[in-house]
């Protein structure tokens, strides 16, 4: 459309992804760029994303490390000086500063947002740059995709003139734009919408988001056939209940919901603790029996088998101190675990082995007091009678791997 797009974007924090690591998903991609190359690509090619450099907004990077590791990730005042300490490294005839609000964001309600953005402005005001904040929802994902290299599949797409399959996204960008160009021009939103029309259809927008990856060292091979990134090699399908539309739901609750409330304890007070166990449903399989026994096996055999894999390594490999006792730290971690995980109480592996073995009305009846797994569990940590139990067993298996090695 005409205009000169320099933006420099900051990493993950906390929960939330960040702008670098997705565009860093595409091989070669490189967001660490030099002074000289900025200014040359803001003259040339005009549009860029980068991080903060030794020379640009340095000291933005070292506070946005210690925001993530001192909990004050959601601190405003430390936020609009993030924001802005990057923003205002250029000088910009429009900026548009997008406050996500919802369960997805740091802001969760729409007063936080709205005190972010005024402290934002304020700050804008007091050094005479044309700024505008949007507040938009987070109590649902934008688009279909969440993920690094899924995103940059979505953005992908979408450029390549896929955009009607996107509304959510389409809506967006044609609200951004015009707040963006409002601060330039007086400009009619349909003239902009049409506008934003015209280079999607022409290939455009596609062709310039191709130079862009391409002048940042990006593989534009993956942009020109999503098909070349990596896919999950396990991918599982979850109907809905009942028919209807997702009107929003709680992002944070996704990796939230795999939080044990007593495990989370236990790891702070004693340095050992749980998450929640990944649920399966037996009826799945096609022996339920079996099923439940090979799952259940899986991760308690891999400890073993990396055991040994440490053992042949120590004894037929001349290693150095320093990865000799590394490979021994291997070695006694996943012995300690499988032995652990073999305990027949739920949710332990041991447990779900157990249930293979016995008749459906005995099984049936342990299944009902499994809710009850986790306290007989910290009684026997609280008690020191755990090493009772574990002692024999990991002594067992090293005998064991002593004689198969």
């Amino acid at each position: 459309m005409g205009y000169k797009f320099l933006k420099m974007s900051g990493r993950s924090l906390g929960f939330t992804g960040g702008t670098l690591d997705k565009l860093e998903s595409i091989p070669g991609f490189k967001v660490d760029q030099s002074d000289e190359w900025i200014e040359k690509t803001a003259n040339d090619l005009g549009f860029f994303i980068v991080s903060q450099s030794e020379n640009i907004a340095k000291a933005d990077r070292i506070l946005y490390a210690l925001r993530d590791v001192c909990a004050s990730v959601d601190s405003i005042p430390l936020i609009a000086s993030s924001i802005l300490s990057k923003k205002f490294s250029f000088r910009n005839d429009s900026l548009l500063i997008d406050v996500k609000c919802g369960t997805g964001a740091f802001m969760e309600s729409f007063d936080k947002a709205k005190e972010l953005c005024d402290a934002m402005l304020n700050i804008s005001k007091a050094f005479n740059r044309k700024t505008t904040c949007m507040i938009s929802s987070m109590n649902k994902a934008l688009g279909k995709r969440a993920g690094n290299n899924l995103e940059i599949i979505e953005v992908a797409d979408f450029l390549k003139g896929n955009y009607k399959d996107y509304d959510d996204i389409y809506d967006e960008i044609n609200h951004i734009v015009y707040e963006l160009l409002l601060n330039i021009e007086d400009i009619d939103y349909t003239v902009v919408k049409d506008s934003i029309k015209r280079v999607l259809d022409s290939g455009e927008a596609f062709e310039m988001f191709l130079k862009f990856v391409h002048n940042q060292g990006g593989d534009i091979s993956y942009i020109e056939n999503i098909n070349k990134f990596d896919k999950a090699r396990y991918e599982t399908e979850i109907l809905a209940d009942a028919s209807g539309y997702l009107r929003s739901y709680k992002l944070k609750d996704i990796a939230l919901h795999h939080l044990d409330p007593i495990g989370t304890i236990c790891l702070i007070f004693f340095k050992f603790g749980w998450a929640k166990p990944v649920m399966i449903n037996p009826n799945n399989f096609r022996d339920r029996k079996k099923g439940t026994f090979f799952v259940s096996i899986a991760g308690v055999l891999t400890n073993f088998i990396l055991a040994i894999i440490a053992v042949i390594i120590m004894k037929y490999i001349r290693l150095s101190d320093f990865v000799f006792e590394l490979f021994m730290n291997i070695f006694w971690f996943n012995i300690i675990l499988g032995v652990f995980n073999l305990i027949p109480i739920p949710p332990l592996d041991g447990s779900k082995l157990l249930f293979s073995f016995l008749p459906p009305k005995y099984e049936y009846y342990l299944i009902k007091y499994e809710k009850y797994g986790y306290i007989l569990l910290l009684l026997l940590i609280m008690t020191d009678n755990l090493d009772k139990i574990l002692i024999p067993m990991v002594n067992f298996m090293i005998n064991l791997i002593g004689k198969i090695v």
